[in-house]
């Protein structure tokens, strides 16, 4: 019979060695357990590992391993929410390349942005006072037509304000 069949024969140490295994067991039974991960720990785990996991998560399918690791990794660091990593990857602010995962939104663009916005708040601001100040003939029609506008231009504002402002924003504060 070979060595690696022998069957398990106990062994019985020296009574200095079996004291300090006591020890040891003794130590290992009241040292506390490792805490449980949390949930969120667990879906960037399940994220990184799995594509469709992460498509779910985030809506866009990135097929290295390395850069949707990256990307959590930098969500961690600086504390982003799910929802700030999706408009990342919907604004196209997100640099992906062999170093990782970089933020890439720019003040130039997100002072465009805020020109772009106040010029749509300048006009829904001339349509309120022309209105207010019965510049222009006073009838209902004139009135729902002025809301639409005010709620249109209103509307484009907050859009811009999310694809152009809001990245820049959310980097800078990090």
């Amino acid at each position: 019979m070979s060595e690696s069949h022998r069957p398990y024969i106990a062994r019985r140490f020296s009574d200095e060695t079996e004291r300090r295994l006591e020890e040891i067991r003794q130590i290992l039974n009241e040292a506390e357990s490792l805490p449980e991960p949390s949930a969120l720990e667990r879906l960037d785990a399940e994220a990184i590992v799995d594509r469709t996991a992460f498509k779910q998560r985030f809506g866009r399918d990135w097929r290295s391993r390395h850069h949707r690791e990256a990307l959590i990794r930098l969500r961690q660091e600086r504390d982003w929410t799910d929802g700030e990593i999706k408009l990342f990857l919907i604004t196209g602010t997100l640099q992906r390349g062999p170093l990782g995962v970089m933020p890439s939104a720019t003040s130039r663009v997100a002072a465009w942005g805020s020109v772009l916005i106040a010029g749509m708040l300048l006009l829904v601001a001339v349509i309120a006072i022309a209105l207010l100040a019965r510049m222009v003939p006073w009838s209902f029609d004139t009135a729902i037509h002025a809301a639409g506008d005010a709620l249109l231009f209103s509307g484009f504002a907050w859009v811009v304000y999310q694809m152009h402002v809001r990245p820049w924003r959310i980097q800078r504060r990090t």
